[in-house]
């Protein structure tokens, strides 16, 4: 693997990186052009061609790319070093595998073969390495769009497209109106695998940025979404966080699995019983059950007495309180009173008599 902190910036703009940037680019340039006026009658890739064979050879700087063509993330340092390790071997032994290129508005563009076109560019900028010329396919006649979007997922030879660049792709066909059941047949996988690839597309834009970085896989990322919803993002950085304090900038499930573990915590048993609560209610249990012991040992009459005598407590307790409250209360008082009167009438006391002694009176 190339390490890119001892060469130049790599340039990210496909344009800047198709420059002509060295002595020997500007001489594949100038050895182009000499070929062009060989060919001056001839028309389309016929004329950019140098050499007879099936396989067309043309001029590297000859052939453009359509800005945002390729769903690859060129941004990325493994992608870069992709490039960069291909460059070293392109320097060496030239381009081996023949670019895919279509004729359009005069010109000769490409519909697959990027990395190896940058390394290509790379390598005559950069390494000065005399690379006349590529070895290019004309696409098949009628190809449209579509089927050039399609080639990003089905003909990618080199390395493999991340989750997320084949999302992208996805998403570009979608957009021309293939339906997620037709990009399946077409790519030779599942529906299911391209609804995978959409969901992709649909997660907030800040751990869709996080995929994109390489910081959590793409399945991962769908997985903690569909999982912990809006709090998904604050989820994955703490695992980035927790992974990078590890040595590794990459969220792994261990450090996801902890991350959610510290922040829903598995339900706890059920606590162990108060005892002093427990006591309480035994105590009060037993005062109930003496209560009902208490009453059985006694007669019909003295049950009768206590009901009045409670009644009475509760009724003079209520009048007492109602009486604080003006008209409303004096109005309860003299309910309550003609109530009062029937006890006093039923324990046969007078009007204004006390109705303890006659409440003595029937427990004797």
């Amino acid at each position: 693997m190339t390490d890119t902190a001892v060469l130049p910036s790599f340039p990210l703009d496909v344009e800047a990186a198709r420059q002509p940037a060295s002595d020997v680019a500007r001489r594949v340039v100038q050895e182009a052009e000499h070929g062009k006026e060989k060919h001056a009658g001839l028309h389309g890739v016929k004329s950019l061609m140098q050499g007879r064979s099936d396989t067309f050879s043309v001029s590297p700087f000859d052939i453009h790319v359509k800005p945002g063509w390729n769903t690859r993330d060129f941004s990325l340092s493994e992608n870069q070093e992709h490039v960069l390790d291909l460059a070293h071997s392109i320097a060496a032994r030239g381009v081996q595998q023949p670019l895919t290129v279509y004729w359009e508005d005069g010109k000769l563009w490409l519909s697959d073969g990027e990395c190896r076109l940058r390394g290509a560019w790379y390598a005559i900028n950069v390494l000065n390495a005399p690379v006349m010329t590529v070895p290019v396919r004309t696409e098949p006649q009628g190809s449209n769009d579509a089927d050039r979007v399609l080639s990003l997922l089905v003909r990618n030879s080199g390395k493999p497209l991340t989750r997320m660049e084949k999302a992208q792709t996805v998403k570009r066909l979608l957009n021309l109106g293939w339906s997620p059941e037709q990009i399946a047949t077409e790519s030779g996988v599942t529906v299911g695998t391209i609804n995978g690839l959409v969901e992709v597309l649909e997660l907030p834009e800040a751990v869709r940025q996080r995929v994109q970085q390489g910081q959590v896989a793409a399945t991962e990322a769908v997985r903690i979404v569909k999982k912990h919803g809006e709090a998904a993002t604050e989820i994955v950085d703490a695992a980035v966080a927790l992974s990078g304090s590890n040595g590794n900038g990459r969220a792994t499930r261990k450090a996801v699995e902890r991350v959610e573990r510290e922040r829903t915590p598995e339900a706890k048993p059920e606590d162990a019983p108060d005892v002093v609560a427990e006591l309480e209610r035994a105590h009060a249990e037993i005062d109930q059950l003496n209560s009902v012991i208490d009453s059985l040992n006694r007669t019909d009459k003295d049950r009768e007495i206590l009901a009045l005598q409670a009644k009475f407590a509760q009724l003079n307790g209520r009048l007492q309180q109602e009486m604080t409250t003006g008209r409303e209360a004096r109005q309860q008082a003299e309910r309550y009173g003609s109530v009062l009167k029937r006890v006093r009438a039923a324990l046969g006391v007078l009007q204004n008599a006390d109705i303890l002694p006659a409440i003595e009176a029937l427990k004797n």
